[in-house]
């Protein structure tokens, strides 16, 4: 009977055959060893399902998953579905960790029995400084839920979706939660679902996770049919915080409409005004931006009146351009 690793790594693969090397290798340079890594094949369309089958092959420790495309969500739920770790550590398959990451995961998983969640700061990087160090090191602080949940909606913390988070596998299993099987914002929904029943957090003062930014990733590349797909299922997330026992005051109340004005800000950038306004009407932005005038944050509640003021002042605010085709 194999022993059970301390740590799965889930990682889903598309499209990245020139970064997998670089990723796969930022595990190999662990100094904590007591791992499996899940890697996912997407259905990638060029050389990753060869690679992953050959690291396989050639590491005991590596299993090689090939799926029909379900993009990053269905890929994480097909890795969650086959993973044996005690705690599960999400991963993309661009992006790099420190030497010392799983070592620094392991060790705070050691120290706090039954931690619920242990997530790291983070550095951008891009190609070519994807190895950057990092050499501050703040030590830990541990949160209770409704701390997390607050600080998760009023983003006092810089939080990365879900890459850098390491979830108690059981957790997981007892209250069913999988990643949503749509195209955008599916990991922040994943983190909210976390939150709601996570006791307890630890966040890592230390940046052991470098999230690699280039043109044609997921974040960079959304498309507004992704993202107008997104809302019903916040809408869902909504009602369940309002029926849940764990959720916090301030998030039952501004969980849904803090996500549409950051959304509605995102995407002015993408779309033309035409489309910002379609955005608008389909999200309810009006019934948000008037709730949202009372929330904690002196920006938010300045679009918020903005958007009652005139829409499309938000819009060339937030960096729309009415030239736009």
């Amino acid at each position: 009977m194999e022993k059970q690793p301390l740590i799965s790594i889930v990682m889903p693969v598309y499209g990245v055959e020139k970064l997998l090397g670089n990723t796969i290798q930022s595990l190999l340079n662990q100094t904590f060893k007591d791992f499996e890594l899940i890697l996912v094949d997407d259905e990638s369309p060029d050389n990753c399902p060869m690679m992953c089958d050959e690291y396989e092959r050639i590491y005991p420790f590596v299993k090689t998953v090939h799926q029909k495309n379900k993009g990053q969500g269905g890929a994480r739920n097909t890795g969650l579905s086959i993973c044996s770790g005690e705690y599960v550590f999400f991963m993309d398959s661009d992006d790099i960790i420190q030497p010392e990451a799983l070592d620094y995961y392991a060790s705070v998983i050691e120290k706090n029995e039954k931690i619920d969640a242990i997530f790291s700061d983070y550095q951008m990087v891009t190609i070519g400084d994807e190895f950057k160090k990092s050499d501050v090191d703040n030590g830990t602080v541990t949160y209770s839920r409704n701390d997390m949940q607050n600080l998760f909606l009023l983003r006092k913390v810089r939080v990365l979706t879900p890459g850098s988070w390491c979830v108690r596998r059981e957790l997981l299993l007892d209250n069913n939660i999988r990643f949503e099987e749509i195209r955008y914002s599916e990991d922040v929904l994943f983190v909210w679902d976390v939150l709601m029943y996570a006791n307890r957090v630890i966040r890592i003062r230390k940046a052991l996770y470098n999230y690699m930014v280039r043109p044609g990733s997921i974040m960079t590349s959304a498309s507004l049919s992704k993202i107008d797909k997104s809302y019903p299922f916040f809408e869902r997330l909504n009602e369940r915080y309002m029926a849940s026992e764990n959720a916090s005051q301030v998030v039952k109340e501004y969980l849904l409409p803090r996500w549409v004005i950051g959304i509605l800000h995102s995407s002015a950038r993408l779309c033309t005004y035409k489309e910002f306004c379609e955005l608008c009407e389909l999200y309810e932005a009006k019934k948000h931006c008037k709730r949202l005038r009372k929330f904690q944050d002196v920006k938010v509640v300045g679009l918020s009146y903005l958007y009652g003021i005139s829409p499309l002042a938000f819009y060339i605010v937030c960096g729309g351009n009415l030239h736009r085709k």
